[in-house]
C-alpha cells in the first residue's frame, strides 16, 4: 500500500493493493484493506498453470464491498492445474476523478452487448475490464473480448461467441477530471 502519489497530469492515487490468488473453485472471496469502492478499480492478470492456457478458466475479478474482492469463474479449472490471479486494487483520490462506474454484464448469445451508463466525457475516460467465459467443453478454446465506449452513455462488450456458451464481464469506467 502506498500513500497518495501523483502520476503526471495531476492524476492522484490514494492507495494500491496487490497480491496473488490461487484459484481452484468457481467463486472465491478475498478480504482486503478498506478502500472507497466508489473511487476504486480492479486490474487482474491470469496465469494458467495447466499449460492449456484457455480463457475459459479465467475468473472475472471485482469489488463487492469496500473490503471484499470477488473471483468469479463461470467454468472451473480442471484437475490439470490451478489458475493464478495477479490482482491490483487501485483507489483514486477524490480530486483525481470525476466518476467511476462499475458494470457487471452477462450474456450467452450475440457478438456484443450494449449497456447504458451515466453520461461521461468519452475523451476523458478509460475502461478496465476482466472477464470469464464458459465453453461447451474445456478443449483449449481461445476466446476474445473487448470492452469499450461507443458514446458518452454507452459501454459495449464484444465477445467471440462462436466458441462460448456464456460470459461475464466486469468493467470499470473511469472518468478523469
Amino acid at each position: 500500500m502506498v500513500g497518495c502519489v501523483n502520476l503526471g497530469g495531476g492524476v492522484g492515487i490514494k492507495s494500491i493493493q496487490s497480491g496473488t490468488h490461487s484459484f481452484y473453485s468457481g467463486t472465491a472471496n478475498k478480504n482486503i484493506e478498506a478502500v472507497n469502492k466508489n473511487n476504486s478499480i480492479v486490474i487482474a492478470k491470469v496465469f494458467d498453470h495447466s499449460g492449456a492456457f484457455t480463457f475459459s478458466r479465467f475468473p472475472c475479478v471485482y469489488l463487492t464491498s469496500d473490503t471484499n474482492l470477488k473471483f468469479d469463474a463461470l467454468q472451473l479449472p480442471d484437475s490439470s492445474g490451478k489458475i493464478m490471479v495477479f490482482w491490483q486494487v487501485i483507489e483514486f483520490s477524490k480530486n483525481a476523478i470525476k466518476s467511476i462506474q462499475h458494470k457487471l454484464t452477462t450474456g450467452g448469445s450475440g457478438a456484443y452487448r450494449d449497456t447504458a451508463i451515466s453520461a461521461i466525457d468519452k475523451n476523458k475516460s478509460v475502461v478496465f475490464s476482466t472477464f470469464s467465459v464458459q465453453t461447451p467443453s474445456d478443449s483449449g478454446v481461445l476466446c476474445s473480448w473487448a470492452s469499450y465506449l461507443t458514446s458518452n452513455n454507452n459501454l459495449r462488450d464484444f465477445t467471440d461467441t462462436n466458441n462460448i456458451s456464456k460470459y461475464k464481464i466486469s468493467s470499470y469506467i473511469v472518468e478523469f477530471r
